[in-house]
């Protein structure tokens, strides 16, 4: 049976893993139909990893082409800035010039999208409020080969950063007041999402992520059993066991590896991260609203933790949880609470947003690849019109052959039943 409702896909494909989630909008809200998770290995490994053949198969068993794809990393940035008023087709290069200077890369190499939210008055000058979107080019469209590569349809590219305030702002309306921040632990950086009443006010990457949580645990530690060896993979392995760890945690590895020592080796990423924090956090007080964030949401590798939380929040002065999406969403199967699970949704929260967002707002999608989707559409629905008026004509013309095979059916049956009688008649007449 086909669903009367809108199905849509959201992808990230980032160093770490691939994610891909189905949605579908009904009656009661999103529902989510399946999720695919794809963990990617180590940098030095992950050129020998087949991302076409997986995610091929995962668009055939999902049996969609359409997709939302969310972008991140180095060559994204977002701005929230003020312009004076104009049409629309003359914003996005006045915005080019307005911002080149705040970029880490040429703007000329870069795609750039804009989202009006409202209009402002400056210095009793009228102006419009605009959240503006720029990526690198390079690597965006290298994004949309990969997907028309096994045979997908992009419809949308949007920053991360804009997913995750989506995926906020749609299952937690309770969000949309006062300034909240969302932090996003990645593989090698984290993102800061500030929003005040549901809108995106500030967007900051920080230069620690998961990965510098695992690096701190590779090396020789002391056991009950003498000195142990970590390397990367076990490291990686630790690190998903018992999460980010603080100095108070108890007890031992099956290794004896007392667990405050493997906390005391993660406390300087840690304390970093908090630093890099805190100075975002200050910054947007001081600079966009007086009364700061009261209110910080958790997502990204290992910060399902209630330990890592306890922490943040005793650092931040501010209320600290986990934010997980699977638990604002309706489920077609049902999904357990287990820890697995809700590290898993913690991590989905971009796809989902990406997915939920369907192209809503900004669009990085450059318009020649819109274009060029929108003739592949127009050629599809073309030949399907065409293959079914070829049908039509053929049916026509196969019901007009049937009905001359009938007449001549009729015709030879009368001839016979004539040449069965014609004797008799000629032999009465004469």
């Amino acid at each position: 049976m086909v669903s009367r409702f809108p199905r849509r896909l959201g992808l990230v494909v980032d160093p770490q893993a691939i994610r891909l989630v189905e949605l579908e909008q009904t009656a009661d809200g999103p529902q989510l139909i399946q999720r695919l998770i794809q963990d990617l290995p180590p940098m030095q490994e992950a050129a020998a990893f087949d991302r076409l053949s997986w995610l091929q198969g995962a668009l055939k068993e999902i049996n969609m082409r359409e997709v939302e794809v969310a972008i991140s990393g180095a060559g994204v940035a977002i701005r929230r800035l003020h312009s004076p008023l104009m049409p629309k087709r003359e914003l996005h290069e006045a915005l080019k010039w307005q911002i080149k200077d705040q970029l880490p890369f040429p703007i000329q190499d870069a795609v750039l999208s804009a989202q009006v939210l409202s209009e402002v008055w400056e210095k009793d000058i009228k102006k419009q409020d605009v959240l503006a979107a720029v990526a690198l080019r390079s690597p965006l469209e290298e994004l949309v080969r990969l997907v028309e590569a096994v045979g997908g349809r992009v419809h949308s590219v949007v920053p991360a950063a804009c997913a995750l305030a989506h995926c906020v702002r749609s299952l937690m309306p309770e969000a949309a007041s006062g300034s909240v921040a969302v932090v996003d632990v990645g593989a090698s950086a984290t993102q800061v999402v500030i929003m005040k009443d549901g809108q995106i006010q500030l967007v900051r990457d920080v230069g620690i992520g998961d990965r510098h949580f695992t690096e701190a645990l590779v090396g020789e530690v002391a056991s009950e059993q003498g000195q142990i060896a970590i390397d990367r993979s076990k490291a990686e392995a630790l690190k998903h066991q018992y999460g980010v760890l603080i100095e108070s945690a108890e007890g031992s590895t099956e290794e004896g590896v007392p667990l405050f020592q493997l906390a005391s080796l993660m406390r300087p990423v840690v304390e970093q991260l908090l630093t890099e924090l805190s100075r975002v956090l200050d910054f947007y007080n001081v600079q966009v609203e007086s009364a700061g964030v009261s209110r910080l949401l958790l997502c990204g590798a290992g910060t399902h933790r209630e330990s890592f939380q306890r922490f943040l929040t005793d650092g931040l002065g501010l209320s600290v949880e986990a934010f997980n999406p699977l638990r604002h969403l309706t489920h077609q199967l049902p999904i357990s609470a287990s820890d697995a699970l809700v590290e898993e949704g913690s991590q989905l929260a971009v796809a989902i947003g990406a997915a939920l967002a369907h192209g809503q707002g900004v669009n990085l999608l450059p318009v020649s690849l819109r274009r060029r989707a929108s003739d592949r559409q127009a050629r599809r629905q073309w030949l399907v019109a065409g293959v079914g008026l070829a049908l039509l004509i053929m049916g026509g013309l196969a019901g007009l052959g049937t009905t001359v095979i009938l007449q001549q059916q009729r015709v030879l049956k009368q001839q016979r039943a004539w040449a069965a009688i014609e004797p008799f008649y000629e032999q009465s007449v004469y």
